[in-house]
């Protein structure tokens, strides 16, 4: 249960605490402009692969519809839409600043409504000048997608547990975050029973038949999430069991000693 946070609720506050959020990404830009942008690099080559779906998706699919590199949609298609609409350059920045934003503003409402508005205020913070948050939002890799996708499975999670009338809608939001942080790279499966352990402590065990319905209007948002990817994937001319390659991937190298 949120706590109360006096004086610290009022509209000037409130106002004070988005704007130097939004401020925030301009703020590291101006400190160093080389971030939100694909490092040149020839270490990892997998950013720029996704680079590629980015600019020709279709093509792409073509090329690496048979690896794990195809699957992760919940990053490759909204980065294909906004190339398809602006430049390079603006969509990158549109895209990396896109998630920055809903990252953070995830943080600040999930720690707002969990505990108040000054405590997320700093937290949110907290995160947003992180050196790996910011790394991991700056590439073109799916990192930054994951952490983005968990932070709002995190927060539609606490409004799906605390809302007495739209419950139902949250639930439906926090299956289709899920979907997304575990499509856009199946290794985010482990994060899913922190999110089950995260409602358990929301909901309490006495109240188990509201967490289950939640969990249950999850799976269906889930389910639904994952067919819209199939139906977009099929479109662009990729297959409707787009998860396969990473499936097999996975299990060939489930059980092989790792580095």
């Amino acid at each position: 249960m949120a706590q109360p946070d006096g004086v610290a609720e009022g509209p000037r506050y409130v106002a004070y605490h988005w704007a130097v959020i939004l401020a925030t990404p301009f703020l590291l830009l101006a400190i160093n402009p080389n971030l939100f942008i694909n490092p040149n690099t020839n270490v990892w080559i997998d950013a720029w692969v996704n680079t590629g779906f980015f600019l020709s998706l279709p093509d792409h699919l073509i090329v690496w519809g048979h690896t794990y590199y195809s699957t992760r949609l919940s990053w490759l298609l909204p980065g294909y839409a906004v190339h398809q609409i602006f430049s390079p350059l603006v969509a990158n920045y549109i895209l990396h600043l896109g998630f920055f934003y809903l990252l953070i503003s995830a943080v600040y409402l999930l720690v707002t409504a969990g505990v108040n508005r000054s405590t997320a205020f700093i937290a949110t913070l907290l995160v947003a000048w992180n050196p790996q948050v910011i790394a991991a939002l700056s590439w073109d890799y799916v990192d930054g997608a994951v952490i983005t996708y968990f932070a709002l499975t995190l927060l539609f999670l606490e409004k799906a547990s605390t809302s007495a009338e739209r419950w139902a809608y949250w639930a439906l939001a926090t299956g289709a975050a899920m979907a997304c942080m575990v499509v856009a790279n199946l290794v985010a499966g482990t994060l899913v029973p922190i999110c089950g352990l995260f409602l358990l402590l929301r909901v309490s065990l006495p109240h188990w038949r509201r967490a289950a319905s939640i969990v249950l209007v999850a799976g269906a948002g889930g389910v639904a999430t994952l067919a819209i990817f199939g139906h977009a994937n099929w479109q662009l001319g990729g297959n409707w069991l787009f998860l396969t390659p990473s499936l097999s991937y996975a299990g060939e190298r489930m059980w092989v000693a790792s580095p």
